[in-house]
């Protein structure tokens, strides 16, 4: 919605919509000689209702029909068919659609070097938030937020974690050491206790690509499942994590093998202890 405001005046969306039905490109598409990458959301189902004085005009999707016939009639073109229900596919964070894309420009999709790297990723998360946050006033559950933020900052800082960024009632942070991130997962527990609240963390240790600040890839979804997974006060880590830890302190717990949402194959989970 920002960036639809942001492109238009109320005016000129007005326009806009207006003038989508009349468009008819169909003539020039045979003259088009500039290499083409023809990108469309296959499931969009997004239906927009206009009303213009006292008439109502539906647009409803572009369906993926019409990206084909472009694709059929633009010489050399490339189609690129995502499987998403967006309404834009350039709002969307696609690692495929941004290789694509890449490729498409440069003619390969290999990545710097210094874009992926191995990374140990925490996952925390404040158990029962949203109980909490209905049975107190909002400016109490902001305080006590921020105290969770500033606890949580204090303890990285202490064990060398990155933060990353927030999730609302949690933190995604990257690590260099497993048994670092867990002694500071443990900590965070201990310390969240202390001020009346409870956590639940996961770490993964995974091959991450670098955004800027942020991360990206499967390694972070790993990491995101396994706290999930957790319960009160425990911190799972992945089959990965143990691995590294060979002639650690650190106490291991197995908790069996778990099917990770949007992951493919079973998981080993362990609870972790120091």
């Amino acid at each position: 919605a920002r960036y639809q405001r942001h492109s238009l005046s109320p005016g000129d969306a007005r326009a806009r919509f207006l003038a989508l039905g009349d468009l008819d490109a169909r003539e020039a598409l045979a003259g088009i000689e500039a290499p083409t990458l023809i990108v469309h959301n296959r499931d969009n189902r997004v239906i927009r209702v206009i009303r213009v004085i006292r008439v109502i005009r539906v647009i409803r999707v572009i369906r993926v029909t019409h990206a084909r016939y472009l694709a059929e009639r633009i010489s050399g073109s490339r189609l690129l068919e995502l499987d998403s229900d967006e309404p834009n596919w350039f709002l969307t964070v696609n690692d495929p659609l941004f290789d694509e894309v890449t490729e498409f420009f440069t003619g390969t999709r290999t990545l710097d070097a210094d874009e992926r790297a191995l990374a140990v990723l925490l996952f925390t998360d404040l158990v029962g938030s949203t109980t909490r946050a209905a049975s107190v006033c909002d400016q109490r559950w902001r305080a006590e937020l921020d105290a969770h933020d500033a606890m949580v900052r204090s303890q990285l800082d202490r064990f060398g974690g990155r933060g990353i960024k927030t999730t609302g009632d949690g933190f995604l942070a990257e690590f260099h050491s497993p048994t670092a991130a867990i002694e500071c997962a443990g900590a965070i527990v201990a310390a969240a206790d202390e001020i009346g609240l409870r956590i639940r963390a996961g770490i993964h240790l995974g091959e991450i690509e670098r955004r800027g600040d942020d991360v990206a890839g499967l390694a972070v979804v790993i990491a995101a499942r396994a706290m999930a997974l957790a319960g009160d006060g425990e911190v799972l880590v992945s089959d990965s994590v143990r691995s590294a830890l060979a002639g650690s302190r650190v106490r291991l717990e197995d908790r069996g093998e778990h099917t990770l949402r949007g992951v493919p194959g079973d998981w080993r989970l362990w609870a972790a202890g120091t």
